[in-house]
């Protein structure tokens, strides 16, 4: 599925969030949008670089995120708290959309 220009911002605007609040190393995109297999109700899944922010942080980052987002949703994972093979799946299948030392590389 060819994602559309509403999809791609939100994308770009999910990503600027998440460097201004987390200050991440990296973010990569992974799962199904990200391999163009998503459908219309897929989410945008997200993993970070970066140290996971407390509780309430996270909460009201998502609360950011689903009024960026409207009807999609957004999920964001912090590569630290993942199992290890679930880490692997990640690093060989997501796509790198921000790097710190290289700044936004989203398409």
């Amino acid at each position: 599925m060819v994602p559309s220009e509403r999809e791609k911002e939100i994308l770009r605007q999910s990503v600027e969030l998440l460097i201004q609040e987390c200050l991440p190393e990296k973010i990569y995109f992974f799962g199904s949008r990200a391999k163009g297999e998503g459908s219309a109700t897929s989410d945008f899944d997200l993993a970070l670089e970066a140290t996971p922010p407390s509780e309430k942080k996270v909460r009201v980052l998502k609360a950011k995120l689903d009024a960026l987002s409207g009807l999609y949703s957004v999920d964001v994972i912090f590569l630290s708290q993942v199992d290890p093979e679930f880490l692997q799946l990640i690093l060989e299948t997501g796509r790198i959309v921000y790097d710190k030392k290289r700044g936004l590389l989203l398409v």
